[in-house]
C-alpha cells in the first residue's frame, strides 16, 4: 500500500503520488492497493467531505503558524467552502467554520487585501461571531471590518440551480429551496445547496446576474474513513511500528511505501513472522524502482522460506546458545550436516569429541 504523510495542499501531491503508483504496479510481483476510495484514504482524505474538510483546516493552522499566508489562506478558503456545504445539510460544524474564516480574515488584512477580509468578517457574523475575540480576531483588526450595508453596493440577481427542493444557502443563510434566486451585491459569494447528505458548495465572483447549477454529491462517510483518520494524525506524528501494523494487517498488506514530505520514501515490512511492521529503507521517491526491488527480494526469500534477510542468522547470547545445547548423543547429525555442505568444495571436516563440554572441529582443505 503506499501512504501519502505530505500536506494536502502540496505541490502537484495527486498526481506524483499516482505516478508513483503507476511505477510500482510495473515491477513483476508488485501490485499497489488502490481503487474504491482507499487510495484518497491512504492520502488521508476520503470517507466524505468531513475528512477532507478537517485535512484542509489542519494544513490552514500548520501554515498560519509557520507564518506561510499564502498556504494557509488557499487551505482555510477549501475548508471553509467544505464546510458550507456541511452547514446546509444540518452538520454542527459551525466551530470549524469559523476556525476556517477567521485564518481566511487574519491572513487576507495582513496581505493587505481589505475586501477578502471584509468577505471574511461577514462570513462570520453570519456565523455568530459578534466580536473578533470569539474567533481569536484581536479587537483592532476586527474593527477594521464592520458590517457593510449590502443596499450601498452595486445589486446583481443570483440564481442558484440544484436537485428539485435542496436547500439552497447563499453566504451561509438559508434563501430557500431549489432552485432560489436571490439579490446580491457583486462580488464574492459562498453559495451551498444540500438534500440529506448530498450536497455541493462552490465560491463565487458575481459582477452581473448570473445563474449558477450545483451537482449534488453524496458525501456520507465512506469505507475508509478510520483509516483517512489515521494517516491524518501520522501527519502531525510519525505512526510507530505497531500502528502501521494496525493499518496493514487488516488489509492483509506486507509491504507500505510512506511518502513524506520532501519527497522521501520510507519502505515498511510485515513479515510471515512479524508482529509488527519493520521500515527496511529510505529513499528519494526518484529511487522507487530500486525500492521496489527490494520488496520483490524480500517476497522472493519469504515465499521460498529463505531466511530472512533482515533478521541474524545466529543467536551470540552465550545463555541463549547454552538453552538450546544438543544432547552428546546427538552429536552425529551436527557433524553429518556440516559435511554434507562443505564436501563438495572439496574441504575435509575432522570432528573431535571428548567427555568436556568443548569440541574441536578442524576445516582442512588439500
Amino acid at each position: 500500500m503506499l501512504v501519502d504523510l505530505r500536506a494536502p495542499d502540496a505541490k502537484d501531491r495527486d498526481a506524483t503520488r499516482a505516478a508513483l503508483a503507476d511505477e510500482l504496479d510495473k515491477l513483476q510481483g508488485i501490485h499497489v492497493m488502490r481503487g474504491g476510495g482507499l487510495d484518497l484514504a491512504l492520502a488521508g482524505g476520503g470517507g466524505g467531505d468531513s475528512a477532507d474538510a478537517a485535512a484542509a483546516l489542519d494544513a490552514a493552522k500548520t501554515a498560519y503558524g509557520a507564518l506561510d499566508c499564502k498556504t494557509a489562506r488557499a487551505s482555510a478558503e477549501r475548508a471553509a467552502v467544505l464546510y458550507a456545504g456541511r452547514l446546509a445539510s444540518g452538520e454542527p460544524d459551525e466551530g470549524s467554520a469559523r476556525a476556517a474564516w477567521a485564518y481566511v480574515m487574519l491572513c487576507a488584512d495582513r496581505d493587505g487585501d481589505h475586501a477578502g477580509a471584509a468577505v471574511a468578517a461577514s462570513m462570520l457574523r453570519a456565523l455568530g461571531v459578534k466580536d473578533g475575540g470569539d474567533a481569536g480576531i484581536g479587537v483592532d483588526t476586527w474593527a477594521k471590518y464592520p458590517d457593510v450595508d449590502a443596499r450601498t453596493a452595486s445589486l446583481v440577481e443570483l440564481t442558484v440551480k440544484a436537485d428539485a427542493g435542496a436547500d439552497v444557502y447563499v453566504d451561509l443563510k438559508k434563501v430557500g429551496p431549489a432552485p432560489a434566486t436571490i439579490v446580491v451585491a457583486q462580488g464574492d459569494h459562498v453559495i451551498a445547496a444540500a438534500a440529506g447528505a448530498r450536497r455541493a458548495a462552490e465560491r463565487v465572483t458575481i459582477a452581473k446576474a448570473v445563474a449558477v447549477e450545483l451537482a449534488l454529491v453524496d458525501q456520507s462517510a465512506g469505507a475508509w474513513s478510520d483509516v483517512a483518520a489515521k494517516v491524518r494524525a501520522w501527519r502531525r506524528a510519525a505512526p510507530s511500528p505497531a500502528e502501521l501494523a494496525s493499518l496493514m494487517q487488516p488489509l492483509h498488506v506486507r509491504f507500505a511505501f510512506v511518502l513524506q514530505s520532501g519527497g522521501t520514501l520510507d519502505v515498511w515490512v510485515m513479515g510471515p513472522d512479524d508482529k509488527v511492521a519493520r521500515r527496511i529503507e529510505n529513499a528519494s521517491i526518484d529511487d522507487a524502482g530500486a525500492l521496489g526491488s527490494i520488496v520483490r527480494d524480500r517476497v522472493s526469500a519469504w515465499d521460498g522460506r529463505a531466511p530472512d534477510p533482515d533478521r541474524p542468522l545466529l543467536v551470540e547470547d552465550p545463555n541463549a546458545r547454552g538453552a538450546g545445547k544438543v544432547k552428546a548423543d546427538d552429536h552425529w547429525w551436527v557433524y553429518a550436516s556440516l559435511i554434507g555442505a562443505v564436501v563438495l568444495g572439496g574441504v575435509v571436516v575432522y570432528a573431535h569429541d571428548s567427555a568436556t563440554d568443548h569440541q574441536r572441529v578442524e576445516l582442512r582443505f588439500p
